[in-house]
């Protein structure tokens, strides 16, 4: 199991290794969920004390996950912006020259309020996914996006959550 971070100061030291690499952001599980890539022009922590990273992308991609629609299934050029992704805790994939960033969310209602469990606890869910992959391994970077989307299309057709992967996410929740 890799060692989860939260620290930004522990993530300054890893980010320079991903600049001028490609990123893929994930946001949501299952199906009708976006998928952002792009090669990365620059990355940074506007503020030390948050948790928070911003890509600067020098080219930005588009897809749906799990829309019937033919033409949806392409990735599709849009407009550059920055994106600020607020993590929860991050992880270095050393093996793949990866850096895996992870975001929890309290569920919310229709109506925006907090879902509660039976005990009056937040539901907390992975909402978002960033990775970041280094341009210095050729190897890992082409096949960075088949792995992902691989991924994310088991992940929308899989079934819930196991018992021990429930138990794994409670203990890196802390």
């Amino acid at each position: 199991m890799h060692r989860h971070y939260a620290k930004a100061t522990e993530l300054t030291k890893l980010l320079l290794q991903f600049e001028n690499g490609e990123f893929i952001l994930k946001q949501g599980r299952g199906r009708d969920t976006p998928v952002f890539t792009g090669k990365i022009e620059r990355l940074e922590i506007p503020n030390i004390s948050e948790t928070k990273v911003q890509v600067h992308p020098h080219s930005l991609y588009e897809r749906w996950l799990g829309r019937d629609n033919f033409s949806e299934r392409r990735w599709r050029s849009i407009e550059l912006h920055i994106i600020e992704f607020n993590y929860t805790w991050f992880y270095p994939q050393p093996r793949h020259s990866r850096l895996k960033l992870q975001a929890w969310r309290e569920r919310k209602d229709v109506d925006g309020t907090i879902v509660k469990d039976t005990k009056g606890n937040a539901v907390i869910e992975i909402d978002e996914r960033l990775w970041l992959c280094s341009y210095t391994d050729p190897i890992y970077l082409d096949v960075f996006r088949a792995q992902l989307l691989k991924k994310f299309y088991e992940e929308s057709v899989s079934k819930p959550k196991t018992f021990l992967q429930r138990i794994r996410d409670k203990i890196v929740r802390g």
